[in-house]
Formats: structure tokens, C-alpha cells, sequence
């Protein structure tokens, strides 16, 4: 840019002098190619000026297209790993919340709670459906609720069973005090009988 506008003041204090020249001996053909060639260097001058000045506003605009490029590759760089550190920390906290369901389903069928069991297991059925573990916890609820079951079925069946022997022995021992006293009424013991 110095450079242009040294050969721009340059080329005006010549012109200027060439001007000077041509007044004194218009007739001069020397004066006019002078003043010619200083006027193609002028114009050579001006779209060498205008062309460097292109380039450079062109190189600008590419370096700047370049730095908005890197910065906003760095922007996605940057969204795309919170958005994986995000789905870490989700997935890190939902396996969590399932360890601690798990904890706690096995926890209620050691301690027999069979009906708390069964609700956090359907808990963990919405968290992890299909989970191995999950699966097994389920086999093992149905399992002791099978046998719990069948404890309460085997004990109204001794239940049943036991209520038919009271049964039996007190109409036998109806049966007998029926008998034994037919007997003394038979034998005319009324007081006994």
C-alpha cells in the first residue's frame, strides 16, 4: 500500500511536470508519448493496486471462512462430547438405579417378603426388561412364591385333616359314652348312666 501511494505520488508529480512540459512546446511529440506512458503506467499502476488489494480482501475472506470453519468444527467437537458425557452420566445413573433395585429385590426375598419382591421386581422389569438378572430374580420370586404356596396348601390340608380326626375321635368317643350309657339304662343304672 506505501508502495502504491509512492508510485501514485510519483506518477502525479511526473504528470505533473510532463503537463508543465506540454505547455511550454505543445507541439513536442516526445512531451505526449511521455505523458502517454506515464498514463499506461498509471492505469498498469491502478489494476495492480485494485488487483493486490483483491487478493488480499479474497485471502482475508478465505482466512476468515477458514477460522469460522475451525471454530465451528470446535463447537460441534465440543456438543458431540457433552452430548456422550450426558448419555454416560444417564446411563451410569440408570445402571445405578437397576444395582440398587436388584439390591433391594434380593434383600425382600431373603428376608421372605415375597410381596415387596414382586413389586420391585416389576419395577426392574420397566428398567432393564430381558436383563439376565432380572430374569433370574424372576425365576427365583416364582420359585418361593410356588413354594409358599404350597406350604399354605399343605398346611389347610393338615388342617382339613387334622379338624376330620377331632371329628372322628369325638364321634367316637360320642359313640362310646352313647353306648356305655344305653348300657347302664339297659342294666337299670339310671344315676350312671
Amino acid at each position: 500500500l506505501e508502495r502504491a501511494l509512492l508510485i501514485a505520488l510519483q506518477d502525479a508529480q511526473a504528470l505533473e511536470t510532463i503537463g508543465r512540459a506540454s505547455i511550454l512546446d505543445p507541439q513536442n511529440k516526445e512531451v505526449h508519448v511521455i505523458e502517454a506512458r506515464i498514463r499506461a503506467a498509471q492505469e498498469d499502476s491502478h489494476r495492480r493496486t485494485t488487483r493486490e488489494r483483491q487478493e488480499r480482501e479474497w485471502e482475508d475472506r478465505l482466512r476468515r471462512e477458514d477460522l469460522l470453519k475451525q471454530e465451528l468444527d470446535r463447537l460441534k467437537i465440543e456438543r458431540e462430547a457433552k452430548r456422550q458425557h450426558e448419555e454416560s452420566r444417564r446411563r451410569m445413573a440408570h445402571e445405578q438405579k437397576i444395582g440398587q433395585s436388584l439390591n433391594r429385590t434380593r434383600d425382600f426375598l431373603a428376608a421372605g417378603q415375597l410381596d415387596e419382591a414382586q413389586c420391585e421386581l416389576a419395577f426392574l422389569s420397566v428398567l432393564a426388561p430381558g436383563a439376565a438378572d432380572v430374569l433370574a430374580l424372576d425365576a427365583e420370586l416364582t420359585r418361593r412364591q410356588q413354594a409358599a404356596e404350597q406350604a399354605i396348601q399343605e398346611a389347610r390340608r393338615k388342617q382339613q385333616e387334622e379338624a376330620r380326626e377331632r371329628d372322628i375321635l369325638l364321634r367316637t368317643e360320642i359313640e362310646r359314652c352313647v353306648a356305655e350309657a344305653e348300657e347302664l339304662r339297659n342294666q337299670e343304672r339310671f344315676d350312671e348312666a
